[in-house]
């Protein structure tokens, strides 16, 4: 977690990243570890934060993103954590922020990695 916490606070040093949008990351990994008992760590959730918080910014500027490619998509929509992803990612939208449909479908991307991640963690610890 103290990776995680370098890596917002590097965000916010530097100015790519506000104090508001450093306070909604703080909060998303609350509701993670709250809701769903998965604690947000620089090893299974660097990309998935990494993310939102460029997306909160994009956001707060009024810009837009390049929709996810509609191969890309289709491909998602078949992944067994499909659905766990966008039960999720609805949770950040109603708790955090109103992310963008755009958005939105990256972040289900990058839950489905967190999500794959968790199982692979989990599978080589019980499984070794």
């Amino acid at each position: 977690m103290i990776e995680l916490d370098e890596r917002i606070k590097t965000l916010k040093e530097t100015g790519a990243i506000s104090e508001d949008t450093a306070r909604q990351v703080d909060e998303l990994r609350r509701l993670f570890l709250r809701e769903f008992g998965i604690q947000l760590t620089e090893e299974n959730a660097s990309a998935c934060v990494t993310h939102i918080c460029f997306a909160l910014e994009r956001i707060a500027r009024g810009e837009g993103i390049t929709p996810v490619d509609e191969a890309v998509r289709d491909e998602i929509l078949c992944d067994p954590k499909y659905d766990g992803a966008c039960f999720i990612t609805e949770r950040i939208f109603r708790n955090i922020a109103a992310l963008t449909e755009e958005e939105r479908d990256y972040l289900i991307i990058h839950v489905i990695v967190l999500l794959n991640k968790i199982c692979e963690d989990y599978d080589r610890q019980v499984l070794s």
